[in-house]
């Protein structure tokens, strides 16, 4: 007890490790969240079958006090929140509802898992390694819900609402809206957020040039942001006897961003840039008992921006206006096919083809005199086609012992690239008894760039001191995974891991040589490595406290022989402690959470990433026999939750220091109707234009 509250005692000293990623030039941290364990030994809150991980999310909620979906999640073990979405052990993860992938980007997916009731949820199941037949690789997190139609006709439906004060105040409110009739059900979805954003960026550049002149740059740069954003659902759903179904989904999202950008110091500059985005998705999908599957799916994809720059750099002015936009139109078909050939073996094969057009350009108009030159229009239109063929099987080798093997072929087709790949996985779980599970796994998977990424696009930022650059000879990077699972009395869990990834890219700054300027361009490095383990425990304390603990500890080696006229090769040894602290203040009425973490110093490239923590505290009251329920809410409370990189590497030096502002708020939620667990289709947009 003593040693568990002294853990708490030194997390709550630090604040959360989220690295700030409001424009293109701040960059994607790699630091991973602990792993955490949460599961009562007298309950079957989790079940083992057929390599995966079933967790009854009724009961594995029940006493937490938390309120929608995305926080239920949170409470699996090995479960953890980064950049405000959700890792695996570590790793990213892929959201499946009722084993189908998500066509929403993550953003979208995770503000739409925010606005669900946590009661909503039926079963989670959790994959480390995903076999080929769920047409996803890596780490899985499968959404199940109740789709049981009933017989009588039914009216269900929720309304959310949300209060957000950090420096500016944001507001949410939504919708959902669900009528079933025997086999019929339609469902209906709309979200609406308005937010002020308000942040601070410091700067400091000592940039030396070949004529061996140093130059000091410091900036301050001040952003206010305006946001409006709009999502819609339209989700028909029928199904006949022995459970055959049709669904058809139609999915939008208008997203409208006005900033000013204000920077002083050795550079003075006036930014206006906007940008709306707008998306529409319509799909086609049926699903039979007999384990056929088959999908169409047209999404199209629109962003037009636009740039507005006044500005005095120390090598001489810039004014002109910028005018980009990125249309993608992409088109998606995939069939699975998963019976059954005895009592111990299963087999499963299908293909999944993506055909997509983007068309894009980029043109500048100078508004006044401009010393400092600038990048030329651009209009470009490149095709992409990737097929993925795919063979698999499932065998019990005995009572204890599962075994399954997949095969994927994968071809990947654009206007620099044209490669076929293979991705094996393997799957060993050995169940001796209902409570012990140990699991060996091996995967591979590859990972692909956003389209915006690999065209000859540019952008300035910071006064026009930062070029941000597209880079047409982005790889894709493939990635091998290996990992150890395993899980003790349901509440212990270890795990162990190797993962190396190959052409590995990320978006790093280099500090020109030949003139004043720093270059933010994704780059392929040679290789990520880690070697990782981590270990979860959960307790309760008389029914009252619920702690749980997690701790992670990485090596991590990155590589990198051309990185511009300098090489890399950098390691280092991190960790991170996570504590969450759940009491029951009033059963099933009142709750409250304190939750800290802390994570030591980490690398990126060549950024040198500090130590960081947090402290987080929550409230939750359910009442009207739980269909209501308000929840307040400080995060980072103590304001240190930002990442400042560092760079001195070389001759690169750079610091960089981002504004924090404690996040405060309430949401109040209400469900009407016996409004009941259904999920939704979400949009992929993952490599679309922001």
């Amino acid at each position: 007890m003593r040693f568990s509250v002294l853990l708490f005692i030194c997390a709550s000293m630090y604040n959360k490790c989220i690295a700030q990623t409001n424009d293109s030039i701040r960059m994607d941290s790699i630091i991973h969240h602990l792993p955490e364990v949460m599961i009562r030994g007298e309950h079957p809150i989790v079940k083992i079958n057929k390599g995966k991980l079933t967790y009854d999310m009724n009961k594995l909620i029940e006493s937490k006090g938390v309120d929608n979906v995305y926080d239920a999640l949170k409470i699996i073990p090995t479960v953890e929140e980064l950049n405000n979405g959700l890792t695996l052990a570590g790793k990213s993860v892929t959201i499946l509802i009722d084993g189908r992938k998500t066509s929403m980007s993550s953003e979208q997916l995770y503000s739409y898992l925010r606005a669900l009731p946590a009661d909503r949820l039926k079963s989670s199941e959790v994959l480390y390694t995903a076999p080929a037949k769920y047409q996803v690789r890596g780490s899985v997190i499968n959404i199940v819900l109740d789709q049981e139609i009933k017989k009588e006709n039914t009216f269900q439906g929720n309304l959310i609402s949300k209060y957000i004060q950090e420096h500016d105040a944001s507001f949410v409110e939504g919708s959902n809206i669900i009528y079933k009739d025997k086999g019929f059900s339609l469902d209906l979805l709309y979200n609406y957020s308005h937010n002020d954003n308000y942040g601070t960026t410091y700067e400091t550049s000592i940039h030396t040039l070949n004529d061996n002149s140093v130059h000091n740059i410091s900036t301050l740069e001040t952003l206010e942001k305006i946001n409006n954003s709009h999502l819609w659902r339209f989700d028909l759903n029928y199904q006949w006897k022995d459970k055959n179904n049709i669904a058809f989904t139609y999915n939008g999202n208008y997203n409208n961003n006005n900033s000013r950008e204000y920077l002083v110091g050795n550079i003075n500059s006036n930014n206006i840039p906007t940008s709306t985005n707008f998306l529409h998705d319509m799909s086609l999908s049926f699903s039979s008992p007999i384990g056929i599957t088959a999908n169409l799916e047209y999404t199209y994809y629109k962003t037009p921006s636009s740039q507005n720059l006044t500005s005095v750099l120390p090598t001489g002015v810039l004014n002109f206006k910028s005018n980009e936009q990125q249309r993608i139109r992409r088109w998606t078909a995939d069939f699975s096919h998963d019976f059954k050939v005895s009592e111990s073996l299963d087999m499963n094969y299908g293909l999944s083809y993506i055909h997509s057009v983007d068309n894009s350009w980029q043109e500048y108009q100078e508004t006044g005199e401009n010393t400092v030159s600038h990048f030329s229009d651009i209009n470009s239109r490149h095709e992409e086609h990737i097929l993925d063929i795919f063979a698999g099987t499932e065998m019990n080798l005995n009572k204890n012992i599962e075994l399954e093997l997949s095969l994927a072929a994968g071809y990947y087709h654009n206007f620099s690239w044209h490669k076929w790949r293979l991705y094996p996985t393997a799957i060993l779980t050995y169940s001796p008894n209902s409570t012990h599970y140990l699991q060996f796994g091996f995967s591979s998977d590859r990972t692909f760039p956003e389209y915006w990424k690999c065209g000859n696009f540019s952008d300035y930022s910071n006064g026009g001191y930062n070029e941000i650059v597209g880079n047409p000879m982005l790889k894709p990077s493939d990635e091998y995974s290996l990992q150890i699972e395993y899980l003790l009395h349901r509440k212990y869990n270890f795990l162990l891991w190797y993962n190396y990834n190959n052409d590995y890219f990320i978006q790093t700054q280099y500090q020109q040589p030949d003139r004043l300027t720093i270059t933010y361009k994704c780059l392929n490095l040679d290789y990520q490595r880690q070697i990782g383990s981590s270990f979860s425990f959960s307790s309760d304390i008389k029914r009252f406290w619920n702690f749980r603990t997690s701790m992670m500890v990485v090596w991590q080696n990155e590589k990198c022989s051309q990185y511009y006229d300098i090489s890399f090769n950098r390691s280092i040894l991190w960790s991170m402690l996570n504590i969450r602290n759940t009491f029951k203040l009033i059963t099933d009425r009142l709750f409250l959470s304190l939750d800290g973490k802390f994570r030591t110093k980490a690398i990126q490239a060549i950024y040198d990433l500090p130590s960081s923590g947090n402290v987080d505290i929550n409230i939750v009251y359910k009442f009207l026999k739980k269909k209501a329920s308000i929840k307040l809410y400080c995060n980072d409370l103590f304001e240190t939750s930002s990442i400042n990189p560092i760079i001195n590497y070389c001759g690169q030096n750079l610091n960089m220091k981002f504004s924090c502002y404690r996040q405060m708020g309430i949401t109040f939620s209400y469900n009407f109707g016996n409004y009941e667990k259904k999920e939704r289709k979400k949009i992929d947009t993952t490599r679309f234009k922001n």
